[in-house]
């Protein structure tokens, strides 16, 4: 992970990221091989108040096999995704 301060109450954050499930215990796919996946991740965050983080997330995952979901029928390797979160810490 490389986080980075912009300014006060802003951060950005870049993650590489990777993982393996052969024997599907956590995660089935439709294979024999289970799943073998790496990422690349990168996000905003901004500290709106001591007890409130609001992050935007863009994270782009890749198999070597097609196990994400892909329309109604069809599969693919790779899958993108943007992504809103808000965390209240109490």
């Amino acid at each position: 992970i490389l986080r980075v301060e912009l300014a006060r109450g802003w951060a950005m954050a870049w993650r590489v990221e990777h993982f393996r499930d052969a024997e599907g215990v956590l995660i089935s796919t439709a294979g024999d091989r289970g799943l073998r996946t790496s990422g690349l991740s990168w996000n905003t965050d901004w500290r709106a108040s001591d007890h409130l983080l609001l992050r935007v997330e863009l994270r782009h995952l890749r198999d070597a096999a097609a196990v994400y979901p892909r329309g109604k029928d069809a599969r693919s390797d790779g899958a993108t995704s943007l992504l809103g979160s808000i965390a209240l810490e109490f």
